[in-house]
């Protein structure tokens, strides 16, 4: 009779853990800029016995297998401490100023001569890019050197050791990749210099991460980006170029970070205000 009653216990014991096993679900929030290591370890003290917590670095996501009502435990302490990803806005004011020779022959009363031409320009244009805070954003800075330029870049990567790029450049161009981030009320900026080209093969392009460099400014500071300070030589030349006319130009390019929430257009109740007309 005994070993009834037990057999009966076991049985509706394991109908039991069946039961609460088939009502386990699935669910995953974006963790945003939450401590991700310290949001697992809260989630898992509230897991069941069956329940399983992990966590993406790639999507940047929590994933859990619980029970409902496990989960909407969790769902709370998420919701409290995960920080929604915000959007970076850049105002970028260019500054070009740059000038032309032309050189020539003239007759004058003491024979033939030379004669020599130059004029100045300067105009200022402004972009504005959007990036993801922790993303990326790519701002043209010469869409295409003279050739003499692209023998100089080319030389240049491969002495640094980029030995990737192996084919022969037609043409190069420049941007600057743009990686944004946000603290409170700073943006830190890290900058990356890129070549583009064009090879008998397709398009391509190379960053050259040993001469990134960082910037960090409040909400709304205009910063000025002079150069790259770790090789002036390959800096004077990145921040060249030449129009259609011959004309060579030197950029000087100025920075504006302006932080945006997601879902808060600028000028919105507690969102911060959004870039100034363009001029």
């Amino acid at each position: 009779m005994r070993a009834i009653i037990l057999l009966l216990a076991m049985g509706m014991g394991a109908l039991a853990v069946a039961d609460e096993i088939k009502q386990v679900k699935v669910k995953s929030w974006d963790v945003g800029f939450a401590d991700a290591q310290a949001l697992v370890e809260q989630v898992r003290a509230l897991a069941s016995p069956q329940g399983k917590v992990t966590f993406s670095p790639r999507a940047n996501k929590l994933i859990v297998v619980d029970l409902p009502e496990r989960l909407e435990l969790m769902d709370a302490v998420v919701k409290e401490h995960a920080v929604p990803a915000r959007n970076i806005q850049i105002r970028v004011q260019f500054n070009e100023t740059g000038g032309a020779r032309r050189d020539g022959m003239a007759v004058g009363p003491g024979g033939i001569g030379g004669t020599s031409q130059s004029t100045g320009f300067g105009q200022n244009t402004v972009q504005t890019l959007t990036a993801g805070d922790g993303g990326r954003a790519f701002l043209e800075v010469t869409q295409e050197y003279p050739q003499h330029f692209v023998t100089y870049f080319y030389d240049y990567v491969h002495h640094i050791g980029i030995t990737t790029v192996q084919a022969q450049w037609r043409s190069v161009g420049s941007r600057l990749v743009i990686q944004p981030r946000s603290s409170g009320n700073l943006v830190r900026v890290r900058l990356i210099p890129e070549l583009t080209f064009v090879t008998p093969g397709g398009p391509g392009s190379v960053a050259i991460e040993r001469l990134a460099t960082e910037v960090t400014a409040q909400h709304g500071q205009s910063i000025q980006i002079g150069g790259l300070a770790q090789d002036q030589e390959f800096s004077s030349r990145f921040f060249m170029g030449f129009d259609s006319g011959g004309r060579s130009r030197r950029l000087n390019i100025t920075l504006t970070p302006y932080i945006m929430e997601i879902g808060r257009p600028p000028g919105a109740p507690g969102a911060p205000p959004g870039p100034p007309p363009r001029p």
